[in-house]
């Protein structure tokens, strides 16, 4: 999802859409790699504190962050960065887009995380899935027909272009 993020920012800067990435601190690292990338990169990225789970300061944060911009969308791509959006939204008419990249919840605890994503999705403007096959079970969690969209992953060819020596 990070390197996905990464390079849809330029790409939408190119067309003239710009973006910021706010990025959820997590409490347990002391380095926060996406936001370390997106400076590296020289992304417009801001570093949002958050300190467990769930965190009301994050959502008043988050609030402010939304305001700041006169036509905002929100874009998330996981369970705690979605249920904060979705608190911070309000009753705001700030359209929410999450891209699901698929689960893979082994334990409890994640499972129960990926429960509250699919309940939250159903509240979302637009959700867009990596796979074909995940629409089906978007749609059994009662996820609009209409608001899934499919966006395979796709491979930067600027980035990956192989090497062809010379003849």
């Amino acid at each position: 999802a990070e390197y996905v993020i990464l390079g849809l920012m330029p790409a939408l800067a190119e067309i003239g859409i710009d973006s910021t990435l706010l990025c959820l601190d997590n409490q347990h690292l002391r380095e926060q790699p996406l936001y370390a990338k997106a400076t590296q990169l020289q992304l417009p990225a801001e570093r949002v504190p958050c300190r467990g789970r769930f965190d009301l300061a994050t959502v008043q944060a988050l609030r402010r962050a939304i305001a700041s911009v006169d036509q905002p969308v929100v874009h998330v791509h996981d369970y705690k960065s979605a249920l904060h959006a979705w608190l911070a939204r309000g009753n705001r008419p700030v359209p929410i887009v999450i891209t699901a990249h698929g689960q893979f919840s082994f334990t409890t605890a994640l499972q129960f995380y990926h429960r509250i994503e699919l309940q939250l999705m159903r509240r979302f403007d637009c959700v867009c899935t990596v796979s074909a096959q995940m629409r089906p079970q978007l749609e059994k969690a009662g996820v609009p027909r209409a608001h899934i969209r499919l966006i395979e992953n796709g491979i930067d060819t600027h980035r990956f272009t192989p090497h062809v020596p010379s003849l």
